[in-house]
């Protein structure tokens, strides 16, 4: 499979492999959309933000969502010993993961 598709495998750090040979879906408990209110974003961080953004989607790491279900991405700002600062992504999934129904076929435990 390797030498078949090379793509598929990592290379460097941030270069991701990439395949479409595998389908992916999702089934949920119920039919209805999951919506976080909006929250506003510190201006500094704004910016960082939509060059991360535009970074993961220009090597396939993310791509644009029409989705049903849209959760917040929260910013978390931490200084480290060196008073340099590293800033992290989160995203709550909690809802969004109360509702999906398990594979149970292939989970973990």
């Amino acid at each position: 499979m390797i030498n078949r598709y090379p793509n598929m495998i990592l290379k460097e750090k941030w270069n991701l492999g990439y395949i479409d040979l595998v389908k992916h879906e999702i089934y949920f408990k119920y039919n209805y959309s999951i919506k976080q209110p909006v929250r506003y974003l510190n201006p500094r961080l704004a910016d960082w933000l939509k060059k991360k953004l535009t970074w993961m989607k220009s090597i396939r790491m993310i791509r644009k969502s029409y989705s049903f279900y849209a959760l917040l991405i929260t910013i978390i700002e931490v200084e480290k010993p060196d008073e340099m600062f590293k800033i992290y992504l989160y995203s709550n999934v909690f809802d969004l993961n109360n509702i999906t129904i398990k594979d149970i076929k292939y989970s973990c435990s």
